[in-house]
């Protein structure tokens, strides 16, 4: 049986859920005394054990680090294959000259492959290997034309040293799927702590409804019946690339002055508010505040959405 593919347990991206959490954590503890008269297991020591696992996330290898790396690693091959083209084609001069006349001992030393594999790492250190093993096979006559045995042994470092560079690079790429495997479970574990706190803390301020918007998970992922307002926040795109969703754009509903911000995905979302009709403002540093009037809100029953598109400030 094939091993099972672990997969994220949220949809937003991974920065913004360790900081989603770290958020949480800081109001959980503020609210901690009512979650433990709720449930004594929310004890000091749960945010403890939550902290640890925020820690153990927050430690794994990102994504765009090990992309990072993954580029130099890259880089030293590419240096390491120039390197491996510029000896073969030094050496071919010799090669003639040893061997006037004799297009099949060229061939012989590779010749006749290099044109398909100087592009290719892998065929590439095949055809180092195959010179330099014809070098050494005819390595008289190639002396007597002036490539000397230094000159020959160059070629086995080339390749050798090829051939530790693209070692290191299919390495790496073996570890990167291990460690991105360990970065998901660690980020599972974590955000299973915060859905956990968010399901109690619901419970817990179910009469404030200010209180409950801060147990609210990000709106990406929280259950769309526990929402009175929902919406995605873009920007203005140019056709035909889609409008991309906005971080961190402040919501608020001003005759309540409760506020939210969108997710990593560009969504917002508030849970239970009193029915009626508000005004919904959407403001972001460096665009022009886009306002809603005369938003109807009902319930959770049946959460209305509100999109907005703000257009960049000049």
């Amino acid at each position: 049986m094939l091993p099972e593919h672990i997969s994220r347990d949220y949809k937003v991206a991974d920065p913004y859920i360790i900081q989603y959490a770290k958020n949480l954590r800081s109001v959980f503890i503020l609210d901690q005394a009512a979650f433990v008269a709720r449930d004594a297991s929310f004890a000091v020591p749960y945010q403890v054990a939550w902290q640890l696992a925020i820690d153990d996330a927050e430690n794994q290898m990102d994504d765009e680090t090990m992309s990072d790396q993954l580029m130099q690693l890259t880089a030293a091959v590419e240096v390491e294959m120039d390197l491996c083209r510029t000896a073969f084609q030094d050496a071919k001069p010799f090669i003639k000259k040893a061997f006037p006349d004799l297009p099949s001992r060229w061939n012989e030393l590779g010749f006749d492959n290099y044109d398909a594999a100087r592009k290719n790492q892998v065929l590439l250190l095949k055809v180092m290997r195959i010179m330099h093993a014809g070098a050494e096979r005819y390595a008289l006559a190639l002396i007597a034309a002036n490539f000397t045995q230094p000159m020959i042994d160059a070629l086995a470092t080339r390749a050798l040293a090829l051939e530790n560079a693209n070692s290191a690079q299919e390495l790496f790429k073996k570890q990167m799927q291990g460690a991105t495997e360990q970065r998901v479970i660690s980020l599972n574990a974590m955000y299973k702590i915060c859905t956990t706190v968010c399901e109690t803390g619901k419970r817990v301020m179910i009469n404030s409804y200010a209180g409950y918007q801060r147990y609210l998970l990000p709106a990406s992922d929280e259950a769309r019946d526990v929402m009175a307002l929902i919406g995605k926040v873009t920007a203005t795109a140019v056709p035909p690339s889609p409008a991309a969703g906005i971080e961190d754009v402040t919501v608020n509903v001003e005759e309540l002055s409760l506020s939210t911000t969108t997710d990593s995905n560009g969504n917002y979302g508030f849970g239970p508010i009193p029915a009626g009709t508000y005004t919904v403002r959407f403001s972001k540093v460096g665009f022009a505040d886009v306002v809603e009037t005369n938003v109807v809100v009902t319930g959770p029953e049946s959460p209305v959405t509100v999109n907005a598109t703000l257009i960049p400030m000049p």
